[in-house]
């Protein structure tokens, strides 16, 4: 796990990287968590992306939500395809640091390092080729469709490798692997604060809809409708 190499080059703006060779572009934007009924901000969410000479794309994300004291920090890296490489994120809630995890595909295997407040937890789970992972911060949910190419209205069985198990000893988070349900509805415009995009629709299940810049796999605009909340890019800057 290269996580060091991660947070040296991640600590840096983007505008210190244009020069370098090894990336090839850039982005950065930001996301509001909106109750759909109040029109209430709920959640931030600020993140930043490389791209490097192979295609793979390194994520940097910071997420919180006011009302419940709780930030993640996370570091996402995807390959030229948008596959999941690896991730690493930390927590922590009203009481303080929370747990950390180092997450892993080679081939296709996941292995999971978690540590919490109750000490650490290891897991190896087998994932198919064509998967995406779930850390939950809205920049990562763009890149659930990678491997979706049927027609509009046809809805195929994915796998996700989903962030959301806690280890009871440790209370590190660890994965779960299930199916899901995804649609392609279509090109759509999509206007939000950040601009208008020309997007992918995609429906995950029978409540999610995801709004999605298809070059980077870029989230635009989610609604989830069992907690009414809608998630907007209402900041985007890319360096191309």
């Amino acid at each position: 796990i290269q996580i060091a190499t991660f947070l040296m080059l991640v600590g840096m703006p983007n505008a210190a990287l244009a020069d370098n060779a090894n990336i090839v572009r850039t982005a950065q934007g930001e996301y509001s968590y909106i109750n759909q009924d109040t029109g209430e901000i709920i959640g931030h969410e600020d993140w930043s992306m490389l791209v490097d000479r192979s295609g793979a794309r390194t994520f940097t994300i910071a997420q919180r939500w006011d009302e419940r004291d709780y930030v993640t920090r996370t570091i996402f890296r995807v390959d030229a395809n948008l596959r999941p490489i690896e991730s690493f994120q930390t927590r922590w809630d009203d009481k303080g640091w929370m747990s950390s995890g180092v997450y892993t595909v080679v081939e296709n295997t996941v292995t999971a390092v978690v540590t919490g407040r109750g000490g650490r937890a290891t897991q190896t789970l087998e994932v198919p080729e064509k998967f995406s992972m779930v850390p939950h911060p809205l920049t990562t949910d763009g890149l659930h469709f990678w491997y979706v190419d049927s027609p509009i209205g046809e809805t195929i069985e994915g796998t996700a490798y989903n962030v959301k198990k806690r280890d009871e000893l440790s209370g590190g988070i660890l994965g779960v692997v299930h199916p899901v349900e995804l649609t392609y509805l279509g090109v759509e415009n999509v206007t939000t604060a950040a601009g208008t995009f020309e997007t992918k629709h995609f429906k995950m299940g029978d409540d999610s809809d995801f709004w999605i810049d298809a070059r980077d796999g870029i989230l635009v605009r989610l609604s989830y409708s069992p907690e009414g909340t809608r998630y907007d890019l209402t900041a985007f800057e890319r360096d191309d």
